[in-house]
């Protein structure tokens, strides 16, 4: 980084924060690939030289990178750039296995347990069916490069799909299984909710209790618009990009 270029990007005059100014300039190093993926970022006194700012506000701009993803700490040898956020499109119908490869990443899933329950009020409704009906719930640990990823429970009605319990859901594709079944998925619903990880999920995907997460539940449809599949799951926030393709309506359009 030069110390001429960062000078530039803050303005004492302004009326957003020091702080603030110097956390852009230093994502402005990241996204023009000054500043690379497991790189280290001068020390806080030199920022603090470089910006001729205080501490305290070198050190809130990093926490805020932290926060963010964007920077890690590894204690006793400095702060770091992180990797770059795994993409997801919400355009189509997608699958963890389906679409990561596309980006180059290796997808991996490992089974923590599996179960047959009784569904609770909340899955029942998902599912459309009984309270307290059979369900078979897998908790799957999914992975990319081998880095914890995505802690997920999926849920599926016992009665509609028995022969789950058989197969090794760490190799098998459950939609392709689900459809070799007879059973045709054709659309989901998904729903997203920033939260701060808890201790149990902070253990399983490797992160900070406290660290920013997004639960994600997804329902998966047959033909007819039968609920076949629930996923309720946690992805680390520090990981994670969505993005969505929206159109304005044609009649807003003007001709």
């Amino acid at each position: 980084m030069r110390n001429m270029d960062l000078r530039r990007l803050i303005d004492r005059e302004n009326v957003i924060p020091l702080y603030h100014q110097i956390k852009e300039s230093i994502k402005g190093k990241i996204s023009d690939e000054e500043l690379k993926p497991g790189e280290q970022i001068p020390s806080e006194a030199e920022l603090c030289s470089i910006y001729n700012v205080s501490r305290g506000t070198v050190r809130n701009a990093i926490n805020n990178l932290v926060i963010d993803g964007i920077l890690y700490r590894e204690h006793g040898r400095g702060t770091f750039v992180a990797k770059p956020k795994i993409e997801q499109s919400l355009v189509n119908f997608y699958t963890f296995f389906g679409d990561m490869p596309k980006q180059g990443y290796r997808p991996g899933k490992r089974l923590l347990k599996i179960v047959v329950e009784p569904a609770s009020k909340s899955v029942a409704r998902s599912l459309s069916i009984k309270n307290g009906t059979d369900v078979i719930h897998a908790r799957i640990l999914k992975e990319v490069n081998d880095e914890p990823f995505l802690l997920e429970s999926l849920y599926v009605s016992h009665e509609l799909c028995p022969k789950l319990l058989d197969v090794d859901i760490e190799t098998v594709r459950l939609y392709d299984f689900i459809d070799e079944e007879g059973i045709t998925l054709y659309k989901s619903t998904e729903s997203f909710e920033p939260i701060l990880i808890d201790e149990f999920t902070s253990e399983i995907l490797e992160v900070p209790v406290g660290a920013p997460g997004l639960a994600v539940e997804r329902v998966v449809y047959a033909i007819g618009d039968l609920p076949v599949v629930l996923h309720r799951g946690v992805v680390r926030g520090d990981r994670c990009k969505y993005h969505v393709e929206l159109f304005r309506a044609k009649d807003e359009i003007r001709k």
